[in-house]
């Protein structure tokens, strides 16, 4: 529940500047161009595989008709950080 619905954690999640941190997950992942070179990173940095070609092509579609890419990238992380693969094994 902490990771679904936590304001502190959301914040985390939303790319861009004028944060304290270093850039997040989100912030690299909107710096790669290849929308499925996205996707391939994040499954990596979350889940420490590489995605199917199903969820790269359900990742593809997604990112590609999101109209807000830095929304679309950080719903994609908040997705995968609340995935069961990623609540019960990591």
């Amino acid at each position: 529940m902490f990771l679904t619905f936590n304001p502190a954690v959301m914040k985390i999640l939303k790319p861009g500047p004028n944060k304290s941190l270093a850039p997040n997950l989100a912030d690299r992942l909107l710096a790669e161009s290849d929308t499925n070179r996205r996707i391939e990173l994040a499954y990596l940095a979350i889940l420490t595989r590489r995605p199917t070609a199903e969820e790269i092509a359900d990742g593809s579609t997604y990112l590609n008709a999101a109209g807000d890419p830095q929304s679309a990238v950080s719903d994609l992380v908040w997705a995968l950080l609340n995935s069961p693969e990623f609540r019960f094994v990591y």
